[in-house]
């Protein structure tokens, strides 16, 4: 019997061991520029400066940040609620990351100061206001 907790332990041990040796990647993150800051012009024009600014939709507006961030301000009967998250851009299609980690993607193209987006949901148009 003593033998078998011997065993147990010294497998649990090792177990352990080659558990708290394993990376996934490098935790280091303060080198990396944020998202919307290092895109390119994709296609049709679109970058990242073309995003930057706050936009209107029926009910609230979006503010996509320098930064790579988003708050998406909603009202509904009097009610303002307000969602936080990141963005960035790869060509012409926009990524949006909301804080919970669900992330969705929609084709983005830019008309004088309205912003179409199309996406999984169908297309809406937002309008620039700053």
């Amino acid at each position: 019997m003593k033998n078998v907790f011997r065993v147990l332990s010294m497998l649990l041990m090792a177990m352990t061991l080659s558990f708290s040796a394993v990376s996934c990647s490098d935790d280091d993150d303060e080198d990396e520029p944020a998202p919307a800051q290092t895109q390119q012009e994709g296609q049709g024009g679109i970058t990242a400066s073309n995003i930057i600014g706050t936009w209107s939709y029926d009910g609230g507006t979006y503010t996509f940040n320098a930064d790579g961030s988003y708050v998406d301000r909603y009202t509904d009967k009097g009610d303002t609620d307000y969602y936080y998250g990141s963005w960035s851009l790869s060509g012409t299609t926009l990524i949006l990351i909301d804080s919970d980690g669900y992330q969705e993607a929609f084709q983005v193209s830019i008309s004088g100061n309205q912003m179409t987006l199309t996406g999984g949901y169908g297309s809406f148009v937002l309008t620039r206001v700053g």
